[in-house]
């Protein structure tokens, strides 16, 4: 109660790993830690990707809690990891990461910019809503979604 937002993105999930890993089976990095759904982003993923999880998956899962260190389990060349798309961008352009497969999905997660109702109308707050959406607009991540018509 007594805060505003607004709408910055929507997660999307892609998977990444190191460029030096070759094969059709990889060990699969998830973050879905929940007991009796671990590994539910990577089923969601295949379903979305039509991939059956059984070609792609070799050994366990690499369970880990937070993208970022699944990101470094990637980078390191552990395995597959399915990451914000946001995240791994810098890696990508940088060529430490690339795409396992191109397929793009909804997390079902959201960031928005949170402020107080009583500072809405502050020029500071308008202009760092106006700058992330412009900065937004110029990110290849975004500009992808948009032609994919996500």
């Amino acid at each position: 109660p007594g805060f505003a937002s607004v709408h910055v993105l929507d997660e999307m999930l892609v998977a990444v790993h190191a460029p030096r890993q070759t094969g059709h089976q990889h060990r699969l990095v998830t973050t879905d830690l929940e007991p009796g759904h671990i590994g539910q982003d990577w089923l969601d993923y295949c379903n979305r990707a039509e991939l059956r999880l059984s070609d792609i998956q070799r050994g366990p899962w690499l369970q880990c809690t937070h993208y970022m260190l699944a990101i470094e389990m990637a980078r390191c060349g552990l395995g597959v990891a399915l990451v914000p798309d946001f995240l791994a961008q810098r890696d990508l352009e940088q060529g430490n990461l690339v795409y396992f497969n191109k397929t793009r999905i909804a997390s079902g997660r959201a960031y928005h910019l949170c402020f107080k109702y009583s500072r809405a109308n502050e020029r500071a707050v308008l202009s760092l809503t106006l700058w992330i959406k412009a900065q937004l607009a110029t990110t290849s991540v975004v500009r992808f979604a948009k032609k994919r018509g996500a």
